[in-house]
């Protein structure tokens, strides 16, 4: 396959799977509501949250060239347990039992398709960063808003990966946002502010 066609036929799901990694970074912003249980929390919490990104980044590379050595691309988007294929192509079929108990870490797991949970809330968190981009538009520049071109930037590539999502995950996080939004318009004026 020439380079061009099949930089075009992994294109399609770039996004998608930009949008399901997103999950695994996430998790960093967790940090900084540690800041009143730590010592020197503007110290800490400023070196925690690159240092987490770092480990995962580093760790999900090693792991996708480890998968990119051992199986061929379209074998590799086509395995419904990657890691296990890998280590039966790589010659060492009896580690297949420890790969999938290393996998299996909660019952979740074991009884359940975590590509749409995963998929769900991906979108949830790239709908409330692209609100949050969307929020860093409107500051003033004594405020800190950051070049203008940030936030759009911010802003279409959240949406870009959120839509990128599988149609299940994009149509149940659009479910639960509709009714979040005709919830709150319903009870927006319902209760009167409390002096």
């Amino acid at each position: 396959m020439a380079p061009r066609s099949r930089a075009a036929s992994l294109w399609p799901g770039l996004p998608q799977a930009a949008g399901l990694l997103f999950f695994a970074f996430a998790g960093y912003a967790r940090i900084a509501t540690l800041g009143e249980e730590v010592r020197n929390p503007r110290r800490t919490i400023r070196r925690a949250i690159p240092t987490a990104l770092g480990i995962t980044l580093v760790v999900y590379a090693a792991v996708a060239v480890a998968l990119l050595l051992v199986l061929p691309v379209a074998a590799l988007g086509a395995s419904a347990a990657p890691l296990t294929d890998a280590v039966r192509a790589a010659g060492v079929p009896g580690l297949a039992p420890v790969v999938r108990v290393g996998a299996a870490v909660t019952a979740l797991v074991l009884t359940t398709d975590l590509r749409g949970a995963i998929g769900f809330s991906s979108f949830g968190v790239l709908l409330h960063y692209a609100v949050a981009n969307a929020a860093a538009w409107t500051l003033s520049p004594t405020e800190g808003r950051p070049v203008r071109a940030v936030p759009v930037v911010g802003l279409l590539g959240c949406l870009l990966l959120a839509f990128s999502l599988p149609g299940t995950s994009v149509l149940g996080g659009s479910a639960v946002l509709a009714a979040v939004v005709v919830y709150a318009a319903r009870h927006a004026g319902g209760h009167p502010a409390r002096q």
